[in-house]
């Protein structure tokens, strides 16, 4: 779903939806975050397909059968709390909906477990950061409890007053979808334990006071089901997600606590522009 979202490139070319790079044997790595941001193309629209079975013990004979045409995601927000799988919230706009009767299409049940909150890892970080790089342990938001991550596209949905020219639309569905500015926004909720993250938000480590200018830093959240990011020789066993937030400023930061209660930490972050790797052995997502 990130890739219906912002888009995949080769890591190598200005192409956009270009499919991966070879990882290792069998494995693939995956770029999404689309090279020219956003531009019309530079993430897909897919069809959805919903199937109701309503045939009252004869499966397949009179399903409703929903097709979404021309869906496109609007907003879609990664979270993680503790003691949780990873989540993702997508919103989507379709351009047209047709229903039919019929067998629903055929769909291979996943047989991977999702990330759990215990697979990850988040750092901030001045330095620049790509799929491979390792980060050191000082780097590492150790006390973190919970984070998310929108994406949204703005897509303004179009209509017209004469409906439409072409005989293969309908006139009350959508003409176009057209992608706006990308905004993207995070949240981490850490439990206090060192004073860096409030002098980061004043503008600097080392910071007494609010400072004229704001150092910006790259909050890279990892998520490793198994293998080494980085490693050495690469294994095709290696699968994981690195999500790469670039020049990132804490805009807010509330640090609250009440009687008997572990002092938290709730901080706001704005997010420049975004990439997002993935290694696994799926050699695409088309």
């Amino acid at each position: 779903m990130i890739r219906q979202a912002i888009g995949e490139d080769t890591g190598t070319t200005t192409d956009t939806d270009s499919g991966p790079k070879i990882h290792t044997g069998a494995s693939y790595l995956h770029i999404m975050g689309s090279a020219a941001a956003p531009q019309a193309d530079d993430f897909p629209s897919f069809t959805l397909e919903f199937a109701d079975d309503e045939d009252g013990g004869n499966p397949g004979t009179n399903n409703l059968i929903r097709t979404y045409t021309g869906c496109r995601v609007n907003s879609m927000t990664i979270s993680a709390d503790v003691d949780t799988p990873l989540k993702v919230n997508v919103d989507f706009i379709a351009q047209k909906v047709n229903i039919g009767t019929g067998a629903a299409s055929s769909v291979v049940q996943p047989t991977t477990n999702p990330f759990i909150f215990y697979n990850g890892a988040v750092y901030a970080t001045s330095a620049t950061i790509g799929a491979y790089d390792v980060l050191d342990s000082e780097s590492q938001l150790c006390t973190l409890n919970s984070f998310d991550f929108t994406i949204n596209n703005n897509l303004e949905p179009n209509w017209y007053i004469a409906g439409t020219c072409a005989a293969d639309e309908n006139i009350r569905a959508l003409k176009s979808l057209i992608p706006k500015g990308r905004e993207y926004e995070a949240n981490i909720n850490v439990h206090f334990k060192t004073k860096k993250q409030y002098e980061m938000f004043l503008g600097a480590i080392g910071a007494t006071e609010p400072q004229a200018t704001l150092d910006k830093y790259q909050l890279v959240l990892d998520f490793v089901r198994s293998g080494v990011i980085g490693s050495d020789p690469k294994l095709e066993s290696d699968d994981y997600m690195r999500i790469v937030l670039n020049n990132v400023a804490f805009d807010t930061m509330n640090i609250g606590g009440s009687t008997e209660d572990i002092v938290s930490q709730s901080i706001g972050v704005f997010v420049e522009s975004a990439k997002v790797y993935v290694v696994d052995q799926d050699a695409s997502y088309k």
